[in-house]
């Protein structure tokens, strides 16, 4: 049973420490190593360098998909944080596109969103140009950004 403890501790070290090389993170890296180049994560609809009616569009054709979600979940599967969606959210729910059926009482990032009849059928124009609902792209500009920045030296 001991060896299973300290076998279970090993393991649990071994994640911890892939799981902050992988954020960059961890104290058991080599600090002598490079690292490479993340891009920063949007603070502000303006960062993400999107128009707001492609995350609306986004945004909107997501909540179709998946039906009622949680306000934490629903910028999750847009790669974005709350804060990031909350005006674009309030914006729709201005329109009578989007509305709030239930809070869990812990602000809008716990509400549980879905869309209105008028949403739903916005949503299936929206479809009608483009079926993508998944996390918001990364403009052109700062995608060759971040991969100028992590090319190699010699390269």
């Amino acid at each position: 049973m001991k060896v299973r403890k300290h076998m279970s501790v090993a393991n649990t070290l071994a994640a911890l420490a892939a799981l902050g090389a992988a954020q960059g993170k961890s104290p058991i890296l080599d600090s002598q190593k490079p690292q490479s180049p993340t891009p920063p994560i949007p603070e502000t609809l303006a960062d993400t360098g999107l128009p707001e009616s492609m995350v609306e569009q986004i945004l909107l054709k997501s909540l179709y998909f998946q039906g009622d979600t949680l306000g934490r979940d629903l910028a999750a599967s847009l790669g974005l944080k709350f804060s990031v969606i909350e005006g674009v959210i309030e914006l729709l729910k201005h329109q009578h596109l989007v509305q709030v059926k239930k809070s869990l009482g812990m602000g809008n990032i716990s509400a549980i969103y879905s869309l209105t009849d008028s949403g739903r059928t916005v949503s299936r124009e929206h479809l009608n140009h483009s079926q993508y609902a998944g996390k918001v792209p990364v403009p052109i500009d700062q995608y060759e950004e971040m991969v100028h920045a992590q090319k190699l030296p010699d390269s």
